[in-house]
């Protein structure tokens, strides 16, 4: 079975870069697979970036698609990969995640171990549950079933959510390995635009077609985008 890394990569700071060969070293030493790092002409869209890398990388059997500034403990990426390459659904490596502040970040940097992190903040922004995005498993089938990511989204925000609701209309859904963390690096704060109100209402209307089965009018409704589900 042959499984890759996919990230899309576009720095907007020097934090960024610092960011990403932090977490290439990590992923280096605790699960070391492939990297595969993708772009894409025109204002950045992490959707099209995706898509990119997973060209990219070829004939791959799972894919784990990999933030830049997120890391997961070595045991719930080996977790996320078993379950996605025996399941049609979407696998998160965490049922949590956490936006570690700045200080606590760089002593993560700093000490090479991801030892006492505290929060960004103590509302949604900082902990919270059953995370959409950050890193994740998915075999080539589901992968392929929902058409990749829908490369008219750009700017940030919601692409995750978007490809999670896919996953569920079109495949066998979403799951996480339970009893795990996922670790957002700090960073300046991705700006939100008016791509980022567009890509909630995409979620929003495709949360609607899941909630209601149905996926011909999904298939529809995608298709407006420019966006093909096979």
């Amino acid at each position: 079975m042959r499984t890759v890394i996919l990230t899309p990569y576009r720095p907007r700071t020097e934090r960024d870069s610092v960011l990403w060969q932090w977490v290439i070293g990590w992923i280096t030493a605790n699960y070391p697979m492939p990297i595969f790092t993708g772009d894409n002409a025109g204002p950045f869209s992490r959707s099209a970036a995706r898509n990119n890398a997973a060209r990219l990388a070829g004939d791959w059997d799972v894919a784990v698609f990999h933030d830049s500034d997120t890391i997961a403990h070595p045991d719930a990426v080996a977790k996320a990969i078993d379950m996605a390459a025996n399941s049609s659904q979407m696998v998160v490596t965490a049922d949590s995640h956490m936006y570690c502040n700045e200080s606590s970040t760089d002593r993560i940097l700093q000490s090479g171990v991801p030892m006492f992190p505290r929060p960004d903040t103590f509302d949604k922004h900082g902990i919270y549950e059953r995370p959409c995005s950050g890193i994740f498993a998915v075999n080539r089938d589901v992968f392929t079933k929902v058409g990749g990511y829908v490369d008219s989204l750009t700017g940030y925000g919601y692409e995750d959510l978007v490809f999670l609701q896919m996953c569920g209309i079109f495949a066998g859904g979403n799951t996480w390995v339970p009893g795990h963390i996922n670790l957002h690096l700090w960073h300046p704060p991705s700006p939100r635009t008016d791509d980022t109100s567009i890509n909630e209402n995409v979620w929003q209307s495709l949360t609607e077609f899941r909630i209601s089965r149905d996926p011909a009018g999904a298939r529809k409704y995608l298709a407006s985008l420019g966006h093909t589900v096979p």
